[in-house]
């Protein structure tokens, strides 16, 4: 009596068991969801890249991106419209370039694989710059230093591979133009790659 019971236990604790995990594997963000409100819409990331003087810029430094962001409208198969903030660090000897920029862009999936899409990413961002250099004279045997603010503009055109069903974005940016201006304008490209976190 008591065996047929436990056994009788036993199987309803596996079917709730089962059911369970079917409503959970059924409610798992996945990137086929992505037409429905983009399953992963928030962001983060990181990039490293250069900065290469087009015009009037600071010539070729080394730079650092910090990304963040929200996916707020996504139409089809498209993880769509993304709003956010970028943050840019540039480096040379005796000069740093800094900026924090609003950023709105479009996610346009051009190839779906079921765990993973290709992405074009076209986007537009606007925001502040912090130009510093410091330097020793040697006519005059003293420092010079400078700190200017302007403002900054960046077109950008970028590839996307989001991988691990959405959990992973890993993007190369082979179109950067920036352009800076306050009394004259300096142009740069920038030429970055990176990863984004997405949840």
């Amino acid at each position: 009596m008591f065996a047929t019971g436990n056994r009788r236990l036993g199987w309803l604790a596996a079917a709730v068991v089962w059911s369970v995990s079917g409503v959970a594997l059924a409610q798992e963000p996945t990137v086929e969801a992505a037409g429905a409100g983009y399953a992963r819409p928030f962001y983060v990331g990181l990039g490293i890249g250069g900065v290469f003087g087009v015009s009037g810029g600071g010539g070729s430094m080394f730079r650092i991106e910090e990304d963040v962001g929200y996916h707020v409208w996504s139409p089809g198969s498209h993880p769509g419209l993304f709003v956010g903030l970028l943050a840019n660090q540039a480096f040379k000897e005796n000069y740093v370039w800094a900026d924090v920029d609003a950023r709105v862009g479009f996610d346009i999936n051009v190839y779906d694989w079921g765990s993973g899409m290709l992405l074009i990413t076209p986007g537009l961002a606007l925001g502040v710059a912090i130009s510093h250099f410091s330097y020793t004279d040697p006519g005059m045997g003293g420092e010079v230093t400078d700190t200017t603010a302007l403002f900054d503009m960046m077109f950008h055109g970028e590839l996307r591979a989001v991988l691990v069903d959405g959990l992973l974005t890993v993007w190369f940016r082979p179109i950067g133009l920036e352009v800076a201006a306050r009394d004259g304008t300096s142009v740069n490209w920038d030429l970055n790659a990176g990863v984004l976190f997405n949840f």
